[in-house]
């Protein structure tokens, strides 16, 4: 729900611009969207949900908004992996082996679909219409919040 919050003001709201130099301006919008996106540290919240809607919000382009996003999560993905290798590394844990063919094949299937998603996915984010997953959040998260508080059975 609170992607969905973000998304909708995303939508909404635009803040005036100044007559600042550009690349001043700039780099004040870059820092703006990097504390968003460390806003989604918070479990529930959306990372380029937040640093879409912000860059909306600072008056980009959706199209600029959405690539700048995905660019931004190159390094995040990337140490991610590498803080996850490094605890299977530091674990005194026996992992099972999986072989370095299996491996290529994960790879390159996901490289494929990912591919394939963020294509479909761009082109539809570079519209500029972020209401519809903001509306699919909202009405997911009430029915979860309504699932776990008055339906699931008491322990």
């Amino acid at each position: 729900m609170g992607t969905a919050f973000i998304l909708f003001t995303g939508q909404k709201w635009k803040i005036q611009r100044t007559n600042e130099p550009h690349l001043k301006q700039q780099i004040k919008d870059v820092l703006w969207i990097g504390v968003m996106q460390s806003v989604a540290l918070i479990p529930g919240i959306s990372r380029s949900a937040s640093t879409i809607s912000c860059a909306k919000v600072l008056g980009w382009e959706a199209k600029e908004a959405v690539r700048f996003s995905f660019l931004l999560s190159v390094p995040t993905i990337i140490g991610g992996n590498c803080l996850e290798l490094l605890k299977i590394y530091l674990s005194d844990e026996h992992l099972p082996l999986i072989s370095i063919p299996t491996c290529i094949v994960g790879l390159l299937t996901s490289f494929a679909f990912g591919f394939l998603i963020i294509r479909h996915a761009l082109s539809y984010l570079e519209r500029g219409n972020l209401k519809p997953f903001a509306w699919y959040c909202l009405s997911f998260g009430l029915m979860v919040t309504l699932f776990l508080n008055f339906f699931r059975e008491a322990n």
